[in-house]
């Protein structure tokens, strides 16, 4: 995970220290040392599209940022480096499984509350289009979709964190989903 050739000049106890009170240009060593090598370990242990690799990194710098102590040899610093990666990738996992489970029930409460099923091969490859569908939006469009049906923020709080109004937050939301809506027409009829 190290780059030998800077290891001997870089005082990883003073970069680590000088981190925790909050020295910009220390994390900007630690993010130029440990970049390309956390990217690399995310797309390994996670096998992600680079995209969402990146935001896996993104994460793990927040994490590794607020979670810095004092470290003052390489070897001990690239250990902890690499459980900080690790421990996001691994909760990315559990996230998109616990979100698959609950699209998956979702669904499967709503064909049964509407008319019953049209078959379980049918709901399989209904489910399955939901996911990869919302899975292929743009990463803004996923990004929103993730904080309003998956963590349930409202729009005043997505509005907050883009810095626009509710009312744009509710129109992105809705052309979505009937773009995903007409979509799911086209793909399966009008049962859908």
């Amino acid at each position: 995970m190290v780059k030998p050739q800077l290891d001997s000049l870089v005082d990883w106890a003073q970069v680590t220290s000088s981190i925790i009170t909050g020295d910009q240009a220390a994390f900007e060593t630690y993010y130029n040392h440990y970049f390309e090598p956390m990217l690399k370990m995310a797309k390994r242990l996670s096998g992600f599209s680079t995209e969402d690799c990146l935001d896996l990194v993104h994460d793990a710098m927040l994490k590794a940022g607020k979670g810095m102590r004092p470290i003052a040899d390489s070897r001990s610093l690239d250990a902890w480096t690499r459980a900080v990666i690790q421990s996001v990738c691994l909760d990315r996992l559990r996230k998109k499984t616990r979100e698959s489970s609950f699209i998956r029930k979702q669904f499967e409460s709503g064909v049964t509350e509407n008319q019953g099923s049209l078959g379980a091969e049918d709901d399989e490859a209904r489910i399955a289009w939901i996911e990869s569908s919302v899975e292929n939006l743009p990463a803004d469009l996923r990004q929103l979709f993730s904080w309003r049906f998956r963590l349930g923020w409202s729009l005043k709080a997505i509005g907050r964190q883009l810095g626009i109004s509710t009312g744009a937050v509710d129109g992105r939301v809705r052309r979505a989903i009937e773009k995903l809506r007409e979509q799911a027409i086209q793909e399966f009829g009008d049962e859908f």
